[in-house]
């Protein structure tokens, strides 16, 4: 067996409760509680410009093997991973790693696969793994189109089925015997044995925007980063059950989906603003039954503290914000002045999502101040810590009008 256990080696606690950074431990990665029922761990590690040290470690003999790649979309399956790696920074290939790191074979690929979407993961589906095509227009299964899903044979890595599509492919989900696919304003699933076409159903979602399928016990989710609500449809037959809205001012990412963990779906969204598609977040938690039980159903949105912006004046003439945040417990206080706070920065200073309302005479700095009257209870270290974040988070994002340097926050309690 061999699995993924960790992203990045560096954040692996050892025993004392030390975490070491930028070296890689045998022992703190096969110790580690998901990694103890298997042989082969492959662990990866970021460090330069997309590169990744890929790092193989063997129970038995406690060897470690370590070998520089620039991959990414990659699946373990068995002691092999299968991915896709970038050589020069502009060819990339399909390829298949033993247990040595080793590359077992080596398939080109033509197309860019983006990483922003979950198509490019190869996904195992008996002796293959399907993955996001190659463009091609002489396809023997599906249909001419400008993309397309294909099967590659996991001993050789050849050309197993492919199939064509008519439009862009977002989203790819392999579940039982079947892929589903996500287009712009379609699904469409796929026979995972042969590629043949089985199902396919139409939507009425935006065609600009970028879209996701998630099959979840005996549904589908569909999203788009263009639409401001999501379609569940019938895993079995694609018949459309209800549209639901997502809450005010939240939209789907593109990045992210619904997951179920536990007895409950969790889906994070982002700002349907763009100009805070950085700052606002939110994470909509939907109970299976309420879906059993089918329409109408209702998104709660968590009510917020109360939250007060005020422009002041500074002596020199500049402009600086005032966020007075009122709250009965702590630790919402401390979650949405973080909110807050980023967005008045996103709101009249400058970003990567240039701001309509931006505030030229603002001069980068933000008051922020917590009433203590109402919360359940006070903690200077928590505060602390807010403003640490706060800090890191500022200096990358988030630039003054007047000054154009890094906005600043300071916290205090009034």
């Amino acid at each position: 067996m061999a699995f993924k256990p960790i992203s990045a080696p560096d954040n692996i606690l050892l025993d004392d409760g030390v975490t070491q950074k930028y070296v890689v431990f045998p022992d703190s990665v096969l110790e580690n509680d998901d990694a103890k029922n298997n042989e082969v761990v492959f662990v990866t590690k970021k460090y330069d410009a997309g590169k990744k040290m890929l790092y193989c470690f063997h129970r038995g003999s406690k060897k470690s093997i370590t070998r520089e790649y620039q991959i990414y979309r990659y699946e373990i399956v068995g002691d092999c991973l299968y991915g896709i790696i970038t050589e020069r920074r502009r060819y990339r290939f399909w390829v298949k790693l033993n247990d040595q790191l080793e590359i077992v074979w080596k398939q080109p690929i033509t197309n860019h696969l983006g990483k922003l979407f979950d198509r490019g993961s190869p996904q195992p589906f008996n002796d293959s793994i399907i993955v996001h095509s190659d463009i091609d227009l002489s396809i023997p299964d599906g249909e001419e189109g400008i993309d397309g899903v294909e099967a590659r044979y996991k001993e050789n890595g050849e050309i197993k089925w492919k199939a064509g599509l008519v439009d862009t492919v977002y989203s790819i989900q392999l579940v039982g015997d079947r892929v589903y696919i996500a287009h712009s304003q379609e699904i469409v699933v796929l026979n995972a044995e042969t590629g043949a076409i089985l199902l396919r159903q139409q939507t009425d979602f935006n065609p600009e925007g970028f879209t996701k399928v998630r099959c979840i016990d005996d549904y589908i989710f569909f999203q788009s980063t263009r639409d401001l609500h999501f379609k569940l449809f019938s895993k079995n037959d694609l018949t459309h059950i209800v549209d639901i809205p997502f809450p005010d001012a939240f939209a789907a990412h593109e990045r992210h989906g619904p997951e179920k963990i536990g007895d409950k779906i969790y889906w994070s969204l982002v700002a349907a603003d763009g100009e805070l598609f950085d700052a606002k977040h939110a994470l909509m938690i939907i109970d299976p039954e309420e879906l059993k039980a089918g329409p109408p159903i209702n998104i709660d949105l968590e009510q917020k503290p109360s939250v007060q912006v005020n422009c002041l004046q500074a002596d020199d003439g500049e402009d600086y914000y005032q966020v007075v945040i009122e709250a009965d417990r702590l630790d919402d206080a401390l979650r949405f002045s973080e909110i807050e706070v980023k967005t008045v920065a996103a709101t009249y200073g400058r970003q990567i999502y240039d701001s309509r309302r931006r505030n030229p005479n603002f001069n980068g700095e933000i008051v922020l101040q917590i009433k203590k009257e109402t919360l359940d209870a006070v903690d200077d270290d928590k505060l602390q810590i807010l403003e640490t974040r706060l800090k890191k988070q500022l200096d990358r994002f988030y630039i003054a009008g007047t000054k154009n340097e890094p906005v600043t926050c300071r916290c205090e309690w009034v």
